[in-house]
């Protein structure tokens, strides 16, 4: 998309340093990053954003209530997740001061989540990137996701 800027990087979840992730991509705030998890079966876990990666098994966490529920041989890929560092967003979440839903990180986590699901990727969590309602999300998309 024209108004996302961000380098796709693929790290050990052990390694990430999120304060030079914050320096090295000039990003306006550290949480200003969209991450995804697998499992190792290779399927999408999660789609996120900000500085919470994680890995837990917590039957209180859908994504792990959902991995239990598919087959007990499923867990967390927890070798590489892909970390996606967002320049030039106006902040991380709530669509106050700004005019267009790409501009906000979690707007940019819900259409990175959509563009996987339109290419036919799955995600087991489905809603862990659905950060609007469909109505709202599909008015946005129709009119360049401007508010």
């Amino acid at each position: 998309e024209e108004g996302i800027k961000g380098t796709v990087l693929c790290i050990n979840p052990m390694d990430i340093n999120y304060e030079k992730i914050y320096y090295e991509y000039n990003l306006a705030a550290k949480g200003h990053i969209i991450w995804v998890t697998f499992t190792n079966s290779g399927h999408i876990a999660v789609v996120g954003a900000g500085t919470d990666i994680n890995f837990s098994k917590s039957r209180r966490c859908g994504t792990w209530w959902i991995i239990d529920q598919l087959n007990k041989n499923i867990d967390w890929y927890k070798e590489k997740v892909i970390v996606m560092p967002i320049e030039g967003l106006d902040k991380s979440n709530g669509l106050k001061n700004v005019d267009n839903v790409l501009k906000c990180r979690n707007g940019v986590e819900h259409y990175v989540g959509e563009c996987l699901i339109s290419f036919n990727i799955p995600i087991l969590n489905y809603f862990s990137h659905r950060n609007y309602s469909e109505n709202f999300w599909l008015a946005r998309k129709q009119n360049d996701y401007n508010l």
